[in-house]
């Protein structure tokens, strides 16, 4: 098996706090911002929001005009594999 997906991240989760959103419940609110492990939230990240979990970054598709997704989808990749994701709240780019 590969060691990464074809969106090129990574499908083991970090040593350090992480969620996997299809089975692991929404953190609490201090966590605002989420990234796929492996991914650089400036390019791509989740941020709460009115509704659910907005795209943000320069990676986003039209995030101005795409509605929130919920929890569950925060972790799923542009070839639709679930990842873990990490908090990026206090990301200095971000």
């Amino acid at each position: 098996m590969a060691d990464t997906c074809r969106c090129h991240l990574p499908f083991d989760p970090p040593d350090g706090p992480h969620w996997w959103p299809r089975r692991d419940p929404e953190p609490g609110l201090g966590v605002v911002a989420v990234a796929i492990c492996g991914a650089d939230p400036t390019f791509l990240r989740q941020v709460r929001g009115p509704g659910g979990w907005h795209t943000l970054g320069h990676g986003a598709n039209h995030p101005d005009h795409t509605a929130p997704a919920p929890w569950p989808d925060a972790g799923r990749c542009w070839d639709g594999i679930d990842h873990p994701v990490v908090d990026v709240t206090r990301h200095p780019r971000c």
